[in-house]
């Protein structure tokens, strides 16, 4: 038997509706700075890479 876990969709947890991890202001900022490149955020390099990106977030929280 195939599980019909697959089925539904995934932002709900067993008919319930998950809570967001983070608020749609925070989503937007960190869309926003992984759009912008490092230099003009004051970074000494040209591309992100995830853990700089991290970091960068994790020192500016909205």
């Amino acid at each position: 038997m195939r599980s019909t876990r697959r089925a539904w969709p995934r932002w709900t947890l067993g008919g319930r509706e998950a809570v967001p991890l983070i608020s749609d202001d925070e989503r937007e900022f960190n869309v926003a700075t992984a759009r912008t490149r490092p230099v003009a955020l004051g970074r000494p390099f040209t591309r992100w890479i995830l853990r700089e990106l991290a970091d960068q977030l994790s020192h500016h929280q909205v």
